[in-house]
């Protein structure tokens, strides 16, 4: 038990985990003139889950999400070709 509040698992974290992912991706792809808002999980659980799982402390989990699809998006953007001089 006390595993698991330090680190949640379980069907329930591995769903709210790839609805997470697939909203960030979802939302960095998004045409933003016909979808304004970005998604969020729970367009991509509909029914299943509402609000984070039992357990699980939210603003720790928010923090891990934006610190590793952070740096994931911040790895994915195209560098500026420079200008050669050739």
């Amino acid at each position: 038990m006390a595993y698991f509040r330090l680190e949640p698992f379980g069907a329930d974290i591995d769903h709210a985990m790839i609805a997470e992912q697939t909203a960030i991706i979802a939302s960095v792809n998004r045409d933003r003139r016909k979808r304004s808002r970005a998604y969020t999980r729970e367009d991509f659980m509909p029914g299943i889950v509402t609000s984070t799982p039992a357990g699980v402390d939210e603003q720790a989990f928010k923090t891990k999400a934006d610190a590793v699809f952070g740096a994931l998006a911040k790895a994915a953007k195209p560098k500026k070709k420079e200008a050669s001089n050739g």
